[in-house]
C-alpha cells in the first residue's frame, strides 16, 4: 500500500479518517480474542473458588481510634 506522508498538510482526508479507524477496528478486535484468551487460560489453570454469598464486611473508623501507633515513626 502506497501513503504519501504529509508534513506540511495537517489536514486528514476522508480516506485517511477511515483507514485509522479501520486499524483502530482491528486492534480492538484482536485485544478482545487476547483478552477471552487469558480469561480462559486463566480458569482452566486457577482452582475455582466459591463466590461469597453476603457482601463483604463493612469497615468501623471507630476502631482506628483504640489502635497506637508507634513512637518511631511509620514503616
Amino acid at each position: 500500500m502506497s501513503h504519501e506522508h504529509r508534513t506540511q498538510n495537517n489536514t486528514l482526508s476522508t480516506e485517511d479518517i477511515q483507514i485509522a479507524l479501520d486499524q483502530l477496528d482491528q486492534t480492538v478486535e484482536v485485544m478482545g480474542a487476547v483478552i477471552k484468551r487469558l480469561k480462559r487460560n486463566l480458569n482452566q489453570t486457577l482452582p475455582s473458588h466459591p463466590k461469597p454469598n453476603s457482601s463483604p464486611p463493612t469497615f468501623d473508623f471507630a476502631t482506628l481510634l483504640d489502635k497506637s501507633f508507634p513512637d518511631n515513626g511509620w514503616h
